[in-house]
């Protein structure tokens, strides 16, 4: 009874949580970058820098992915860090273009964005699907990072040539509440990138690094996503009646399904990806379970200042 009640109260102050324009921890910036802008939020702070990486959302834009919880988490780190988190392009204020969502090309505005900011070098942080860029720059700039924190392992999307497959694939991208069209333009330049450690057993990655970590990091998104196929039919797809239509009949398809969990699971690397993780970092990696925790982000939080504070006194 004693754990429900702090579980209700930790809800109740987390979705109490809100900010006007005036009271925001946070000045919206322009970083100029020569090819494009991008806009990043400052939370301000000493000490080390500490940049979050976007994931596949804009958590400061109204909208279903807005979080107060998670701009309250940044404001708490800038405590006693250099707190930034830069917006990708496309994005927010940042340059609208059709072109640079691949993987190297992402991690590459990162970097000249910590060339804006006079930061040689930073602890960098990112859930999926930005975990690619973190592996990226790990493994291609290394000296230009002082640790890492992976809130998941990086994504290895699946390559596939059978037509369903690609169809369901795009189709679920399609059914992102705040992306629509724009989350296949994001996400297909990202689908072929592979890390040089999933391919080379030897190669080795020595950099101070915290992943947190659950069992659903041993499934590909993709084949993950087929147990939410009756549920997307059901609710709909507002303004896309086609697209509603593709999975209210693939809901009834059974065979449809079994093929594509099929084909889903022969590309499915993602336990590879887990093994690569834990032989590349070594014992530089230290890996947390974080699948049965209730209140995530506070836990997290306990975790990341741990880590900051073991490897990074001064």
């Amino acid at each position: 009874m004693k754990n429900i009640l702090l579980f209700t109260i930790s809800l109740f102050y987390a979705s109490a949580i809100s900010y006007s324009q005036e009271s925001l921890p946070y000045e919206s910036k322009i970083a100029d970058l020569g090819e494009i802008q991008i806009e990043y939020m400052d939370f301000g702070g000493d000490g080390i820098p500490l940049i979050r990486l976007q994931d596949m959302h804009n958590n400061f834009e109204e909208g279903p992915y807005k979080s107060p919880e998670r701009i309250s988490l940044y404001s708490r780190l800038s405590d006693s860090y250099r707190v930034l988190t830069p917006l990708r392009r496309g994005y927010g204020r940042s340059t609208k273009t059709d072109l640079g969502f691949d993987v190297a090309t992402q991690a590459e505005d990162l970097l000249k964005f910590m060339d804006f900011m006079g930061i040689e070098k930073a602890v960098l942080w990112a859930r999926q699907p930005a975990t690619q860029d973190l592996i990226w720059i790990a493994e291609h700039h290394p000296e230009r990072v002082l640790g890492l924190i992976f809130a998941g392992n990086p994504l290895l999307f699946c390559l596939t040539s059978d037509e369903e497959t690609k169809k369901f694939i795009n189709n679920n991208w399609l059914t992102s509440s705040d992306l629509r069209e724009m989350a296949v333009k994001i996400v297909n330049p990202r689908a072929g990138y592979r890390p040089h450690c999933l391919e080379d057993s030897s190669y080795r990655i020595k950099i101070p690094t915290l992943r947190f970590w659950a069992p659903g990091d041993l499934i590909g998104i993709e084949l993950g996503s087929l147990n939410r196929i009756e549920r997307v039919a059901k609710r709909g797809i507002e303004g896309n009646k086609d697209l509603t239509n593709y999975f209210i009949e693939l809901a009834e398809d059974k065979e449809r399904i079994e093929h594509l969990r099929n084909m889903l699971t022969a590309c499915d690397r993602s336990d590879e990806m887990d093994s690569a993780m834990v032989q590349a970092f070594g014992s530089y990696m230290k890996t947390i379970d974080d699948s049965n925790v209730e209140d995530y982000l506070q836990f997290r939080e306990k975790h990341i200042r741990e880590f900051l504070l073991e490897h990074f006194k001064d």
